[in-house]
């Protein structure tokens, strides 16, 4: 179905080929954080969707999600993040953090303030509602981030300030429940890379007024940019972290696609482990890591590899330790290294294809099957890394 176009202005410039500026506004929930895989977030989707359904779009996009942020904060940097960049339009999603930490009118004020001072720099507001979160997590509550919710799409009506409204594509999946609610979510309350896709989506739709369901955001090309770059160096080093046994495997494509290539590798024992025992070891592996000692030179790539064998636990159980697993193996914001997922396709065979299927969803890491890994590599670099180095 194709409605009149929300943003008349914007949608206008798109459509013409005019420079055009978008700015997410946000907190973790917009930002690029390890979410959704560090290198794109909802914004980041949506630029791309719109990009690709109106090809001459001349579309920049400027992220200004800060994580931890309240409506208040983000108020308060608003100059500097924000307007600073002279946006065409400004897509607002703020209230996961208000829930727990602002009352609900204080909220509101600062929401309205923030779309009027918008409005007074000329640029056009797309409201946001938080989505939907799993009513299993103890420090926010659903039926509360609800609240908050309504208190958006009340203002938007207020104000005339089209809506997205997050809160509901999710909470409709939420209904449905099974794999198609929890496959959304990193953890009980930020969505992963699935997740932010569907934000992107039911963003676009009110912008360009038609829907956007089955439409996924092109790829990245190459797959591994950074170590796509490493590798064409004159002389490559590259630091891998690497579960076991593929910090043997790794370095042996590595070598085959980049000969000369200097790598070091620093295995995890992996073997034997549950998904739950690696998922408990993040900490002393992933980004908690180094956050806690900046002085640590991080790996350039890390290759994770859970495990087949779900040891008895329910499959949303197993898919929400995968998730930990990838949320703390990967940098804590933007692509501070690279995650390598070598997927589960053996050693459990009738549980395999659903959890191959499902699994790429989580993050816009880059992943590959035991049996493919040297393949698959080659083209996460590109046939032109290939072809440049294979051989010499």
């Amino acid at each position: 179905m194709t409605t009149r176009p929300a943003l008349p202005n914007f949608t206008r410039r798109l459509q013409a080929g005019q420079p055009a500026k978008l700015v997410g506004f946000g907190d973790s929930i917009t930002g690029i954080y390890y979410h959704t895989g560090g290198l794109r977030a909802w914004p980041e989707i949506l630029g791309d969707l719109l990009r690709a359904t109106c090809p001459p779009a001349d579309l920049t996009v400027v992220n200004a999600g800060i994580s931890g942020n309240t409506a208040a904060q983000a108020l308060a940097r608003i100059e500097r993040d924000v307007i600073a960049h002279r946006p065409d339009l400004v897509a607002v999603q703020l209230g996961m953090n208000d829930v727990v930490r602002t009352p609900a009118e204080t909220f509101a004020e600062n929401l309205r303030a923030i779309v009027a001072r918008l409005h007074a720099s000329g640029a056009e507001v797309l409201l946001m509602t938080p989505n939907a979160i799993d009513p299993s997590d103890q420090h926010w509550p659903a039926n509360k981030v609800e609240t908050y919710a309504e208190i958006v799409r009340a203002l938007a009506a207020e104000l005339r300030v089209p809506l997205a409204d997050t809160h509901g594509a999710f909470a409709r999946q939420r209904q449905l429940g099974g794999p198609e609610w929890y496959r959304l979510l990193s953890d009980f309350i930020h969505p992963n890379f699935r997740g932010h896709a569907l934000i992107a989506r039911t963003a676009a739709a009110v912008i360009a007024g038609h829907d956007f369901t089955g439409i996924e955001p092109p790829s990245p090309v190459p797959a591994l940019p950074c170590l796509h770059q490493r590798l064409l160096a004159a002389e490559p080093k590259l630091r891998v972290t690497a579960m076991a046994p593929y910090d043997r495997v790794l370095v042996a494509a590595l070598h085959m696609l980049r000969p000369g290539l200097q790598v070091e590798v620093t295995p995890w024992a992996a073997a034997g482990k549950s998904i739950t025992d690696l998922a408990g070891e993040t900490d002393a592996w992933g980004w908690p890591k180094y956050q806690a000692d900046p002085n640590l030179p991080p790996p350039d790539l890390m290759v994770i590899a859970p495990p087949a064998n779900r040891t008895g636990l329910p499959e949303q159980a197993y898919y929400l330790a995968v998730s930990h697993l990838l949320n703390r193996t990967q940098g804590f914001s933007h692509r501070t290294w690279e995650t390598l997922v070598v997927l589960p396709s053996s050693g459990d065979p009738a549980g395999t294809i659903a959890r191959d299927k499902d699994l790429p969803g989580l993050s816009e890491s880059s992943f590959a099957t035991p049996e493919s890994l040297s393949a698959a590599l080659a083209k996460m670099l590109s046939p032109q890394t290939a072809s440049n180095h294979a051989g010499r």
